[in-house]
């Protein structure tokens, strides 16, 4: 073989190795890109994650004070045996309705000075049957271990005013 023709046969040899080593990079280009967007997809998930996880834990530190004065059914039995005079807010954590009565009614009573104590029924048939409860939230008053009045379903901030300064 020539000169000539060797020098040709390598250069296209050289050239088709180099069109094989750039083949190989551009393969390679779409799993860098991906990697990278994943990475950064992690990231940003995990900051918002840990955002909403916060605010969660507020939210559940919130809700667990408006519940710091719960009682059970048979505490409740105790306190009426007794002849206390006592409001029992029978609510279900799942109700929709006693999510938005909470937060009026908790911080009222608290601020009238008025011993509501909140009675968690659900998954209980007992206290449903006992005290007649109809739906949750159920607001009753006991005194001289009797019940006086009652409130059944979400109201308002007026109508809970109202009924603890009977």
């Amino acid at each position: 073989m020539s000169n000539k023709k060797q020098r040709n046969l390598d250069k296209r040899i050289e050239k088709e190795i180099r069109n094989q080593k750039a083949a190989a990079r551009k393969k390679q280009l779409p799993w860098i890109f991906g990697s990278a967007l994943v990475a950064i997809a992690l990231i940003v998930g995990g900051f918002f994650m840990s955002t909403n996880y916060d605010d969660a834990q507020q939210a559940n530190a919130a809700v667990q004070d408006y519940y710091k004065n719960k009682i059970t059914p048979d505490q409740l039995e105790t306190k009426i045996h007794n002849k206390e005079d006592v409001y029992a807010y029978f609510y279900q954590p799942s109700c929709a309705h006693c999510k938005i009565s909470t937060p009026i009614l908790m911080p009222l009573a608290e601020e009238m000075g008025k011993p509501v104590f909140p009675v968690n029924i659900e998954r209980q048939q007992e206290p449903w049957d006992d005290y007649k409860i109809e739906g949750t939230p159920t607001l009753i008053h006991f005194k001289d271990g009797k019940e006086v009045d009652r409130i059944v379903g979400g109201t308002t901030q007026d109508v809970f005013r109202d009924f603890l300064q009977k």
